[in-house]
């Protein structure tokens, strides 16, 4: 008898320790992120996240099929409930997601194909390093503009900052990928997407932040979770994302 990363005693799939393979440990994290908790991945998902490394998903791929999968939850359920989805249920919306992405691969042939400054196609690898670099040329651009923005005017040096962080990020992706560095790279998404909401509550209105914040505390009840501590931050961050039509910084714009 063993005992599962769920806690609970039995003869289940023992999957590999955190530190084995970066792959999992990845997926492992990004959906931590999402669920806005440390919550460890059950064995059934384990497994579910295994057969997706077998099966040569490269991980951008896959953190879209999971975008795709929180985004397809009917628009009517809860944000708790969001929080809660598993990869069993993200496993069709991944592998539809590489279905397009292999079809999409096959339009290019090595002749036709600009040599990028990452091969697309050579490794899964390589595939994730070409996104991401991609994605946080993107996330600078429109932080840059954002800076403008009447919204947040009164913190605009401060935008801009973080942009410059961004292009640093980038740089040093672009020129050094070694180790976790997908795992780096997202956990610094991470830290900057906390900072630009904190800017952005800074500049709405206490009256309405107070409004915006009765709301969050109505849906948490909604869900019965009025306790849920988690969950009312990331509902009143959703709701002044909203407001000001802010991005997400982050791999994808969940």
């Amino acid at each position: 008898m063993t005992r599962t990363r769920s806690g609970c005693v039995g003869a289940a799939h023992e999957p590999p320790s955190r530190g084995q393979d970066e792959y999992l440990r990845a997926i492992e994290d990004y959906m931590a992120q999402i669920r806005l908790s440390p919550m460890l991945l059950t064995p059934k998902e384990w497994t579910v996240a295994e057969r997706w490394k077998v099966d040569g998903i490269p991980l951008m791929v896959v953190f879209k099929g999971i975008d795709r999968g929180i985004r397809s939850v009917p628009s009517h359920k809860d944000g708790y409930v969001k929080l809660r989805v598993t990869l069993s249920y993200c496993d069709k919306p991944v592998r539809a997601a590489f279905k397009s992405y292999a079809k999409a691969q096959s339009l290019f042939s090595d002749e036709k194909r600009k040599p990028p400054e990452v091969d697309l196609c050579r490794t899964s690898e390589d595939a994730d390093a070409y996104y991401a670099l991609n994605r946080l040329n993107a996330l600078a651009e429109a932080l840059a503009a954002l800076a403008a923005d009447s919204a947040l005017a009164a913190r605009r040096l401060e935008v801009e900052q973080l942009a410059k962080k961004l292009r640093v990020l980038l740089e040093k992706t672009r020129k050094s990928r070694k180790g976790k560095w997908l795992e780096r790279v997202q956990t610094q998404l991470l830290t900057f997407d906390n900072e630009l909401l904190r800017i952005a509550r800074d500049c709405v209105p206490p009256h309405r932040l107070a409004e915006l914040r009765a709301r969050a505390s109505a849906e948490a009840k909604s869900a019965k979770a009025s306790n849920d501590r988690a969950l009312l931050d990331y509902l009143l961050d959703k709701a002044i994302r909203e407001e000001l039509d802010l991005l997400v910084i982050g791999l994808f714009d969940i």
